[in-house]
């Protein structure tokens, strides 16, 4: 089986996945993102698809200019489109929903990361008077674990030796404040609350908009204990953040798929989140994590946590070992041969 990966990318989700494919016999070739304002990269792009493929496997929304996607989907290699999120964040067609639609009514196979966001999908194209149904057959494949993934090789005290924060201090974490849609701005509602700075609030993750990342500095300002970073965080630096924390917050106000879940999961540590899109497929109240919707039910969580550190340490070790059974990346690759075969045969 010949797979056309689009597009190439550093992405951790692409790479562990067209990594595993291989393994598994899948001879996986990558074209680079078809944009017309890279015209190098476009022309790579136009050159993969005169290759003999038998799919073609889509992350994301990868065009930046409609009328382009609309001739690559009348191309006859069937396609597969993975629903990474319902609500494009590329600038060019962000927030455009028609753009969704538009993938799902061409491709063959659309993947989903939880059957809820299924649901949800409907419910968004509804509520902008678009068609509640889409012709792509629909497949759940959950988003796989990061377990391993990131080097582990410093302890706790040492992370927080590194980073200046004391052994006993109680850390709460926001990752990855890349958008607004993350709720960062509802993580920072967070820090009026705690009167009495018994909590040490970190914030670390690239930022890729500067409105955001000002009001995040802006708090910073006013709180001297917090600590900030919004730049770019390999795979070696990672552990010593999340390590660090004693509780990892992602306040989303929308969201499809939360791959940051996982990023903290793979260091056992217990996650608040929204019961939104997969989140509640990984995250079980008060067994792996808790659900919270608002500031208020999220300082809940974090004082629960406080009071009990162990019962919270005892979550996040539930929650690794539970996406390392239900998540992994072989059970994922399997399940993806089967979605590309179902592609080829429709």
């Amino acid at each position: 089986m010949r797979v056309l990966c689009i597009p190439s990318s550093k992405h951790g989700y692409v790479v562990r996945l067209n990594k595993a494919l291989r393994a598994a016999g899948v001879e996986v070739d990558e074209a680079p993102y078809p944009y017309l304002r890279w015209p190098r990269n476009f022309l790579g792009f136009s050159m993969k698809l005169l290759g003999d493929y038998d799919v073609c496997h889509i992350h994301w929304n990868v065009f930046d200019f409609r009328p382009i996607a609309r001739l690559f989907f009348r191309t006859r290699i069937p396609k597969l489109w993975t629903v990474h999120n319902i609500t494009p964040h590329d600038p060019v067609f962000k927030d455009d929903l028609s753009v969704t639609h538009l993938y799902l009514d061409n491709a063959k196979v659309a993947v989903w990361h939880s059957a809820r966001s299924i649901s949800e999908a409907s419910r968004s194209f509804a509520a902008k008077g678009l068609p509640e149904r889409w012709a792509a057959n629909d497949v759940v494949i959950p988003c796989m674990n990061f377990n391993g993934e990131f080097e582990d090789t410093s302890t706790e005290k040492e992370a927080r030796a590194r980073l200046g924060i004391g052994e006993k201090e109680f850390v709460v974490g926001h990752y990855a404040p890349t958008h607004p849609y993350k709720g960062t701005e509802d993580f920072l509602k967070l820090l009026p609350m705690d009167a009495d700075r018994s909590v040490r609030f970190m914030v670390f993750g690239e930022c890729r908009e500067s409105g955001l990342g000002a009001i995040i500095q802006e708090a910073a300002a006013k709180r001297s204990d917090m600590i900030t970073n919004l730049g770019f965080i390999s795979n070696s630096e990672m552990q010593h953040w999340f390590k660090a924390c004693d509780i990892i917050v992602q306040p989303y106000r929308e969201i499809t798929t939360s791959g940051s879940i996982y990023f903290a999961i793979a260091f056992k540590k217990p996650v608040v989140a929204p019961p939104l899109g997969n989140i509640p497929d990984v995250i079980q109240h008060g067994v792996t994590g808790w659900h919270a919707s608002s500031p208020e039910q999220v300082w809940g969580c974090i004082e629960e946590a406080r009071q009990d550190p162990a019962a919270a340490r005892a979550m996040g070790e539930r929650a690794h070992d539970f996406v390392a059974r239900t998540a992994n990346i072989e059970a994922i690759a399997a399940s993806y041969i089967r979605a590309y075969e179902q592609a080829m045969k429709s």
